[in-house]
């Protein structure tokens, strides 16, 4: 029971590490979505860090998997195999995100690298200040639609895991109800085992107790009448 206890602890502990590592990785990637990167070896580095803590979230996710397969208790073991398909899930969304954006942000980096290098050719030193001030536009445009997409995917985020609570709760009920069911029909199948050996053993008690009326009855005839006969 100890063992049992400390393992749910456990597995409640990698949950929350889970939850901690996606909400960092998340705003990793919106911070290299956001402010991009100045050259491909920044935004290298960057993408690496974040794959670090995607394999961090594959290792703890396998610890979660290990954990519920020597849980004891049904009710503890499907709680967590609803944390690991969120956290699943969590984790291919991140992985797409990171492919999606760091592709844009290097797509960025060669136009701006292509860019420079038209720009030092031509020697057009003017157009530069309106470059600039056309980047801060649309970067500026573009944070705006971030933070729109980020609030939507906030919101469907939290529906999701309240729907998954919703489910986890229903499961332990309803598991519940069928352990006490289960309860019910053993207690029933006791009893009719029970009445099926006294009705038999009352069936044996009755057998015997006519056995003994008819030879209560014969040795009184036998005592009483069958000897006169045989005087006479």
């Amino acid at each position: 029971m100890m063992n049992s206890d400390r393992n749910v602890e456990e597995a409640h502990r990698t949950h929350q590490e889970l939850n901690r590592i996606y909400e960092m990785s998340k705003e990793r990637i919106d911070m290299i979505r956001i402010n991009g990167a100045t050259e491909s070896k920044q935004l290298v580095s960057d993408v690496k860090d974040v794959q670090n803590l995607l394999r961090s979230m594959q290792i703890k996710i396998g610890s979660l998997k290990k954990l519920g397969q020597i849980m004891a208790s049904r009710q503890e073991k499907q709680k967590n195999e609803v944390n690991i398909q969120s956290h699943e899930k969590q984790l291919n969304q991140l992985q797409m995100n990171l492919r999606d954006c760091s592709g844009n942000v290097r797509k960025e980096i060669n136009d701006e690298e292509r860019k420079l290098l038209l720009h030092r050719k031509s020697g057009e030193n003017g157009g530069n200040s309106n470059k600039k001030i056309g980047s801060h536009q649309e970067r500026s445009n573009r944070l705006q639609d971030l933070v729109s997409r980020m609030s939507q995917q906030v919101e469907q985020g939290e529906h999701a895991m309240g729907s998954l609570v919703h489910s986890s709760t229903v499961l332990g009920q309803t598991h519940a109800e069928f352990e006490n069911q289960s309860g019910h029909i053993q207690t029933g199948s006791k009893l009719l085992s029970k009445y099926e050996q006294r009705e038999f053993t009352e069936k044996i008690l009755l057998i015997l107790a006519v056995l003994l009326y008819f030879a209560v009855v014969y040795y009184i005839l036998q005592k009483r009448v069958l000897i006169r006969f045989w005087i006479f």
